[in-house]
């Protein structure tokens, strides 16, 4: 699709939408719902502790970059290969983008949005956003407002 002659990449926001309902449909209080790079995290895990999530590597290491403790959040990446495919221009350096936050829809459009953007940690940090990001030197990034859900970093 395009608007105003730029490409403009709905999945993420679908994505965002799937995790709304998914959550909905399960009512609950405890469940964890994942739709391609996104999470829904609701309540506790199974052992009464935070959801844990891992950052994926963009470079492709298996191993996770950081692992997250998220309850009642959401957790979102845009990478710059998808957004390439989809023809997004993305900012350069940049090879993917994490954003957390209280609604699934929104957590992806910001992290779509700061895949594209110059000065990423200034807007982070104005927007007070809980993000992660990594530099195509493979060097993770991260927000003082994602900094206090972080359990372990490589």
């Amino acid at each position: 699709m395009h608007l105003g002659g730029e490409p403009l990449d709905l999945d993420g926001i679908a994505r965002g939408l799937a995790l709304r309902w998914a959550g909905r449909r399960l009512g609950g209080t405890q469940h964890f719902v994942e739709v391609g790079d996104a999470a829904w995290c609701s309540g506790r895990g199974p052992d009464g502790a935070p959801w844990r999530v891992g950052l994926d590597d963009p470079l492709a290491d298996p191993s996770p970059l950081a692992v997250l403790s998220l309850i009642d959040a959401a957790c979102a990446t845009s990478t710059a290969t998808r957004a390439r495919i989809a023809g997004q221009r993305v900012e350069r350096g940049l090879l993917s983008v994490t954003v957390v936050g209280p609604e699934a829809v929104a957590a992806e459009v910001w992290s779509s949005v700061l895949l594209t953007t110059p000065h990423i940690a200034d807007v982070a940090v104005r927007q007070r956003l809980p993000a992660a990001w990594v530099t195509d030197d493979g060097k993770l990034h991260i927000s003082p407002a994602l900094e206090p859900r972080v359990l372990w970093r490589r």
